[in-house]
């Protein structure tokens, strides 16, 4: 979870210190969350989420995958190779 609030908040261009203000706790106090080395209440949750401008169900979406993309196929014949002679 402390990931996923890093990786929002840091789109958000936010800052640490500057969602830890926002909250009134400590920088460290924040970023402890973000590491994932302190829970996170959903009360909290909800807070950081209007601090970055986001829905609190975006901290459990799963990235999108990338849609892979189609090999491009070259159009034309084949250009002749030329031996050096």
């Amino acid at each position: 979870m402390g990931r996923k609030i890093g990786e929002v908040r840091a789109r958000s261009g936010k800052t640490q210190a500057a969602v830890a203000e926002a909250l009134g706790t400590t920088t460290t106090n924040y970023q402890r969350i973000e590491a994932g080395v302190q829970n996170v209440t959903l009360r909290t949750l909800v807070r950081i989420a209007n601090v970055v401008g986001v829905r609190v169900a975006e901290f459990f979406e799963e990235p999108e995958a990338p849609t892979p993309e189609a090999p491009q196929r070259r159009r034309g014949r084949p250009r002749k190779r030329s031996v050096a002679g």
